[in-house]
Parts: structure tokens; C-alpha cells; sequence
């Protein structure tokens, strides 16, 4: 997304609109996923 200056991406379902993805909603999304892994990580590390 970055690298092609795209800010939102549409979401279709059966080609209706179902949804809007944004850089940030995906950002977020990301940094959440990132810090259940390093929770769990560092808790299998015990």
C-alpha cells in the first residue's frame, strides 16, 4: 500500500461493497498481532 501511495482498500463481497481497509486499520491490526506474538512468545520462553 505504501509503496503504491494506496490509502484505502475496498472490501466486495458477491461485488457489493462490504467493507473499507485503511493503512491505519491494518497498521493496528499488525502492531496488535505483534505484540499477542511476543506475549506468548516470551511466555513459552518461562
Amino acid at each position: 500500500m505504501l509503496n503504491n501511495s494506496i490509502r484505502r482498500l475496498i472490501v466486495l463481497e458477491n461485488e457489493k461493497l462490504v467493507g473499507v481497509i485503511t493503512r491505519t486499520n491494518l497498521v493496528e491490526f499488525l502492531r496488535s498481532k505483534l505484540l499477542i506474538n511476543a506475549t506468548v512468545d516470551s511466555i513459552n520462553s518461562e
